[in-house]
């Protein structure tokens, strides 16, 4: 687990088991479909959490992503384009750790291998905060070459995530 910005952690599903019991001094953001979301997500009229099967049935109000107290576990794969990465489901995580934060809550965003989705996640809300300036940067290469440098040198982006954090990126710088 690494601290990116006061109150901002990221990390993999590793740490979030090391955690223990000190889980509770954390707001959790689970980026991944397994386990997170499958252990956590409830299909209505079901008298416990979790489902079974290959996924969540998609007319279930907890498909895109399940909300409790202090966590928000998303149903988020490491897909191999950004077409599988629903914005809705982004932007949710966005507003989640902002409010998290604003209660001076920490913050931990976790996926399988800490690699990908998390710290993803954790870099489009550096540059939605304002705590990484975009027009600072010619590309977004650029940007996610300093992302890389000064927050998160394990970030390794799948396609999908890459692609989705760019058009992030884009969307910001271009207004588009």
């Amino acid at each position: 687990m690494k601290q990116i910005i006061e109150n901002l952690y990221v990390g993999s599903m590793d740490d979030y088991n090391a955690l223990g019991p000190a889980i509770v001094n954390f707001a959790i953001l689970g980026a991944c479909k397994e386990p997170l979301h499958r252990r956590y997500a409830k299909i209505q009229g079901a008298e416990q959490e979790g489902y079974t099967g290959r996924s969540m049935p998609k007319d279930e109000p907890e498909y895109l992503y399940a909300e409790r107290s202090h966590a928000l576990y998303l149903n988020l794969i490491d897909a191999r384009t950004k077409d599988f990465i629903p914005k809705e489901v982004i932007d949710k995580a966005l507003y989640f750790i902002g409010k998290e934060k604003l209660f001076g809550r920490k913050v931990l965003i976790v996926c399988n291998k800490g690699e990908s989705r998390s710290p993803a996640i954790a870099f489009m809300y550096l540059i939605k905060c304002g705590e990484i300036d975009i027009d600072d940067f010619c590309s977004f290469k650029d940007t996610e070459d300093y992302f890389r440098q000064v927050y998160y040198p394990a970030y390794k982006p799948g396609d999908g995530m890459r692609e989705f954090t760019k058009y992030y990126w884009e969307e910001r710088k271009y207004g588009y």
